[in-house]
């Protein structure tokens, strides 16, 4: 296991996940960030504290993530499970960094949500923030003041870049401006479940990037024994599987149930 996201953290300030609505909050003005297990199952717990926070119909609402995030490794291909979407950005760097991947795979994305807006800061700038990513770390308890001498590494300004500047609605165009991904494929109604399969038919390599909130009630109009039998199928032939439970679009236990009925884990 690496460095980051090796120990849970809390993100306090106005950054992230936790700049929305921050301003109007009062209850819930801190959301926890939980550690990275390597696991043999998968197996999903709720949190104890919240990790996705915002204003609905005025009603201030703290939603519970998951701990811990988890990684399986099963014939050299990986599978992370986490909560919220933003994280996707870092675990695929990282793979592509270590060279578990290659550059310029698809990415297939199962969503409710296209999470196609473009983040305020580029990747590109931000990799230069080396005062910033160093002082984050600190904030977050990852340094301390007898690592003075610490060398801030792309994968810390990528860490960084996820969980500081990136939300769950921003996180693909970042891939796409690093040639992290190349073709985006969007699955998020019933024609593009229908016609996902004969597009990978022609990829050279894909990233199969699920959101648990397509099995929420808003994408109930999708059959779902044809969901689970096109994710599976996509899931044998996918380079790297990664899978968020969005806290704010679906509860934890309608997504713990969507994740269990999936059998792509002991297929691969």
């Amino acid at each position: 296991m690496c460095f980051h996201y090796n120990k849970p953290f809390i993100l306090k300030g106005e950054v992230g996940n936790n700049k929305f609505s921050f301003d109007k909050r009062e209850l819930y003005k801190e959301i926890c960030i939980s550690s990275l297990k390597e696991s043999s199952e998968i197996h999903i717990n709720e949190s104890t504290t919240v990790a996705f926070a915002e204003m609905d119909n005025d009603k201030e609402v703290g939603f519970k993530g998951i701990d811990p995030f988890i990684v399986k490794t099963h014939k050299n291909k990986k599978i992370y499970v986490f909560d919220n979407h933003n994280h996707a950005f870092f675990f695929i760097y990282k793979e592509i960094f270590e060279n578990q991947i290659p550059f310029g795979l698809d990415m297939i994305h199962i969503d409710q949500h296209k999470d196609t807006r473009t983040p305020d800061v580029d990747f590109s700038e931000v990799k230069n923030w080396q005062a910033d990513i160093r002082d984050f770390l600190y904030e977050i308890n990852y340094l301390s003041k007898e690592d003075i001498d610490y060398e801030v590494t792309l994968l810390d300004a990528a860490f960084y870049y996820t969980n500081a500047m990136l939300n769950v609605g921003n996180f693909i165009k970042p891939l796409q401006k690093e040639s992290l991904i190349e073709n985006l494929f969007i699955v998020d109604s019933t024609y593009s479940l229908d016609n996902i399969e004969k597009q990978a038919v022609s990829s050279r390599g894909y990233i199969l990037d699920i959101d648990l909130d397509f099995f929420s009630e808003d994408m109930d109009y999708i059959d779902r024994k044809r969901k689970i039998e096109v994710i599976n199928n996509l899931a044998k032939k996918a380079s790297l599987i990664t899978i968020c439970t969005s806290p704010f679009f679906i509860d934890f236990e309608k997504a713990k149930q969507a994740l269990e009925e999936l059998v792509l884990f002991a297929d691969l």
